[in-house]
């Protein structure tokens, strides 16, 4: 039997070192990796990541794939590969610690944070941008702590902590100014004026509301500056969400139609789902019925897909919503018990309540006055350990609790 000496030994060692080498700076430097080609990089895919998981054994690599890391990660959150992404980033971010490579930590810990924010992962998302936060700080990179800020200011947005939103905004905007950085700044400018969409919902006044338009342009004319064809999916969806809400469905279905084009461009596959129900809603205030199910039914499909529970949820609700509107009732009581089957899933009792609102809707449309007196029961319940209630959500339950009366008073006096 042949035996391999200790210099055979180092050769293959070396051969193979060296064969990673070249793959991994092969893939690094490949024009489609760099201009992120959607259609090449999809065939591509199992190749690239198997190029990263041999790159991040050899030390000599360690530069080349960090960077090959950063480059791909857009494309892999937009097209929804999540699940061995999140695998490679806890890989790198584990490495760049044993090393003691703080910078390269802190670009993985804010990627980790980034696509767990797609996977509505918030406690995690929400401790990984804490941790950049710090690492950015302890490094003095400028750039990544503001990015880490806004980032998070937008999870605070989803979960009405307004006011400590706006100051890690105003945080935000301070550092990418003084860095001159056009990127940041547009992304900042649409999270504060995301940030007034909402909290025009609780209070609904159009001075709010206002606030939000100069906000959301300028974050426009920002991408606009830079080219930036991803950066323009969720300006023009958040200019679309602005006209739906201050009621002009036709000037929010232009905006999303542009959205849609912006995000077929660029292979955003998730945003496209919620541009799509943004146009259902459109179409609703519309009364154009028929466009609203259809838009409404395609998100709910590329929901399924990628298993985003939250805004399948969502989908199916305002599915739910629509259909009751029209006296589809069998319909509607389908899609609001499976949004509600969701909601129970991720605890958020705010929109179990209000899909609670809506079945009791749902069943005095069919005159079964008890099955509706113990949905709203149930919604009031929850309702009533809030400390504040968004106007949408009070004037829904209001006039709930009035449809309900007026049924109890008729059942009277028959």
């Amino acid at each position: 039997m042949a035996q391999i000496t200790l210099t055979e030994q180092q050769d293959c060692a070396n051969f193979f070192t060296t064969a990673i080498l070249v793959n991994v700076t092969y893939w690094h430097s490949n024009p489609a990796v760099q201009s992120l080609d959607v259609e090449i990089l999809d065939q591509e895919r199992e190749g690239l990541i198997r190029a990263i998981r041999f790159g991040l054994r050899v030390d000599e690599a360690w530069p080349t794939v960090c960077q090959l890391i950063e480059t791909l990660s857009p494309y892999m959150e937009r097209r929804g590969y999540w699940a061995v992404w999140e695998q490679l980033l806890d890989q790198a971010l584990n490495l760049a610690r044993q090393r003691d490579d703080m910078a390269r930590g802190v670009v993985f810990s804010l990627l980790l944070a980034r696509l767990l924010q797609r996977q509505s992962k918030i406690k995690e998302t929400i401790r990984y941008y804490r941790q950049t936060m710090k690492l950015a700080r302890r490094t003095g990179d400028r750039y990544n702590r503001g990015r880490a800020c806004t980032n998070l200011a937008y999870l605070y947005i989803g979960q009405g902590r307004w006011q400590r939103a706006e100051r890690l905004c105003y945080c935000a905007l301070s550092i990418f100014e003084q860095e001159n950085n056009l990127h940041g700044l547009a992304h900042t400018e649409n999270h504060l004026g995301i940030l007034y969409l909402q909290l025009g919902q609780w209070v609904e006044t159009k001075s709010v509301w206002s606030k939000a338009l100069p906000h959301l342009e300028r974050a426009c004319q920002y991408w606009q500056t830079r080219d930036d064809t991803h950066g323009l999916v969720y300006g023009t969806m958040n200019l679309g969400m602005y006209y739906l809400l201050v009621k002009q469905p036709q000037q929010s279905i232009e905006f999303s139609e542009k959205a849609l084009k912006c995000a077929d461009q660029v292979g955003e596959r998730l945003l496209t789902g919620s541009i799509l129900v943004n146009m259902g809603l459109a179409y609703q205030i519309a009364q154009d019925y028929h466009k609203a199910e259809m838009y409404c039914l395609r998100a709910e499909k590329i929901f399924q897909q990628f298993y985003n529970l939250y805004e399948l949820a969502n989908a199916q609700k305002n599915l739910g919503a629509i259909f009751l509107e029209q006296q589809k009732l069998d319909k509607a009581s389908h899609y609001l018990h499976s949004a509600l089957s969701h909601w129970h899933k991720l605890d958020n009792k705010y929109q179990i309540a209000e899909t609670q609102l809506y079945l009791c809707e749902c069943e005095l449309a069919t005159n079964a006055y008890q099955k509706a007196k113990r949905w709203l029961n149930q919604a009031e319940a929850i309702l009533l350990e809030e400390a504040t209630l968004s106007h949408r959500v009070k004037t829904h339950l209001d006039k709930t609790r009035c449809s309900l009366k007026q049924v109890a008073a008729t059942r009277q006096t028959s």
